[in-house]
């Protein structure tokens, strides 16, 4: 039955209405079926499915404030629809607020392929936004693919992380929940919520996403990095230690070898990783702070002056200040 004749009939029955919207979405058609919910919406209202799908088919169009009225209206209606609330949560990330992203139930989110496609979009938007992309996401640069394909269709501007076997994950795959697409969801929302510095809801975040795969760039050295704000340095380190393994001697995973383990103790070793940082990328402060440390803990001070000279960059101030820091050590 067409939409036109659908919306003709005035004895329609909401179940005909809603499977005659899921139809229009997967042949993308969602403006379709906006309109017709649009036209028997005295009838729809007070309906929580009603506004779910009001609130989708905004979503598929880009009206992510509209939507989110929609959901709040089918969470009101509903409190107990954990979907409505979960979107309402992606609309509010979408719209800016970070802080209400670990809020959405991704245990569940099998039980919604859309919602889990309109996750991987905003996330996906969210990192190349904001140039972390890391190598996580690259452009998508294949032939347009449909809305039965994939619920996001032809406003999906990217393309998924790579399968375990080296090759990119089909749409297909990816609406049905890969293990690599659940892994980069969990591991952009740690990585997100590591950059907030709530480093035990991020703990939590990357052990998912590794409990799924550790196919995605870089998620050793972000789980390291918070296992080490934690003061877990002796996960850290392993963590580091695999990060090297696949990724090279990167400077930023060398510096976070050496600084967790001058904490654990194993100055030498530290500052052999201090040293790779430092020859990696020679203007690296931070290391040579931690060298002067270490250098004060084995009591050379004139050694610590050099290392200390060098992270204060000439400035007689901050070494001074620096050189006090060192003596007290010392005393």
């Amino acid at each position: 039955m067409s939409a036109k004749n659908i919306n003709n009939r005035p004895d329609i029955r909401p179940k005909e209405i809603f499977d005659k919207v899921r139809q229009l979405n997967s042949e993308g058609k969602c403006q379709h079926s906006k309109n017709l919910l649009d036209k028997h919406w005295d009838n729809l209202k007070d309906l929580p499915v009603a506004n779910l799908y009001s609130g989708i088919c905004c979503m598929y169009l880009n009206r992510v404030e509209e939507a989110k009225e929609y959901f709040s209206e089918a969470h009101r209606l509903s409190p107990n629809n954990y979907l409505a609330e979960d979107y309402l949560t992606l609309c509010s990330f979408m719209l800016g607020d970070d802080a209400v992203l670990e809020k959405i139930k991704i245990e569940k989110l099998h039980a919604s392929k859309e919602f889990t496609a309109f996750l991987y979009r905003a996330l996906t938007a969210r990192i190349v936004s904001a140039g972390l992309e890391n190598g996580e996401v690259k452009p998508y640069d294949g032939e347009e693919i449909s809305a039965s394909e994939y619920a996001v269709g032809a406003c999906s501007d990217s393309e998924p992380p790579e399968s375990s076997s080296g090759g990119k994950t089909s749409a297909f795959s990816l609406i049905s929940l890969a293990e690599e697409m659940m892994s980069y969801i969990y591991f952009t929302i740690g990585k997100i919520t590591a950059d907030r510095e709530l480093y035990p809801q991020a703990e939590v975040f990357f052990r998912k996403a590794l409990a799924y795969s550790d196919n995605i760039r870089r998620i050793r050295y972000c789980f390291g990095e918070t296992l080490f704000f934690l003061k877990k340095y002796d996960e850290a380190l392993l963590e580091f230690r695999k990060a090297e393994e696949t990724e090279g001697e990167a400077p930023e995973t060398m510096y976070y070898l050496g600084i967790t383990l001058k904490e654990l103790g194993k100055y030498d070793e530290a500052e052999r990783y201090l040293f790779k940082a430092i020859d990696a990328f020679s203007k690296f402060p931070e290391a040579y702070f931690t060298l002067g440390e270490i250098a004060v803990i084995k009591g050379t001070l004139d050694k610590s002056l050099e290392y200390f000279m060098k992270t204060a960059s000439g400035d007689a101030v901050i070494l001074d200040e620096l050189l006090k820091k060192a003596r007290e050590k010392l005393l």
